[in-house]
């Protein structure tokens, strides 16, 4: 009794079935946790942090293919690229990994991806990718950088990125300005977009930034 009790009031996410039901939405996939030993046994900062380019035949890699499938097949063709944000509930639950590693396995295919820091507030994907952060999408949208002066080549083939930028006093109406909708209109040499945001419970900036793509990626530990 006190066993069927315990499962009664435990409310925690154990299956991809329980995630379904809570979510409401399709399951995607799942990605591993990377084990220390994993980690350690790469040289660099960037290259743990973009796992999947440094071990591209790993269960990891292998996971977010097949994630990429999903999302291929689900995403409409209504745009000259295809445009997918990536958003969690709370913080620490690898958004920005799984933005960074998802965005790599899509450009390791062939495709030309630009994967942006839309996180104004606490943005990390500069730091994965061991780049600097003095221009970025704020610059762009508020017209002190051209996009050619922000964008960063990285040493994935294929995949640019757009870092943040400056911390702007106003990231949520900058990201819903008409700006941002006719800035991403211009992306057209792109054949994804990949936004990562900021964590949903704690702004409101993933639901503004919503309206301009094609699809959400809900990230759950």
């Amino acid at each position: 009794a006190l066993a069927f009790f315990m499962e009664y009031v435990d409310s925690t996410i154990k299956s991809r079935e329980d995630l379904e039901e809570v979510v409401g939405v399709p399951f995607l996939g799942a990605v591993p946790v990377l084990t220390s030993s994993d980690l350690l046994s790469l040289e660099s900062d960037r290259d743990r942090s973009i796992y999947v380019h440094a071990r591209p035949r790993s269960t990891a890699a292998e996971a977010l293919r097949s994630i990429r499938t999903n999302i291929l097949f689900r995403t409409p063709d209504k745009r000259p690229q295809k445009r997918l944000l990536i958003a969690s509930a709370v913080p620490r639950e690898g958004k920005s990994f799984i933005s960074s590693n998802l965005s790599a396995i899509i450009a390791m295919t062939g495709s030309r991806v630009l994967l942006i820091d839309a996180d104004l507030r606490r943005p990390s994907q500069h730091k994965l990718f061991g780049q600097v952060n003095e221009r970025g999408l704020s610059s762009v949208l508020v017209g002190d950088a051209s996009l050619e002066q922000s964008v960063i080549h990285t040493h994935v083939p294929g995949l640019d990125l757009l870092p943040s930028g400056p911390r702007p006093p106003n990231p949520a109406e900058l990201l819903g300005s008409t700006r941002m909708s006719r800035f991403l209109d211009t992306l057209t040499e792109y054949d994804f977009v990949i936004v990562d945001s900021s964590p949903i419970g704690a702004v409101a900036d993933p639901l503004i930034l919503s309206r301009f793509v094609d699809g959400v990626l809900m990230v759950v530990e």
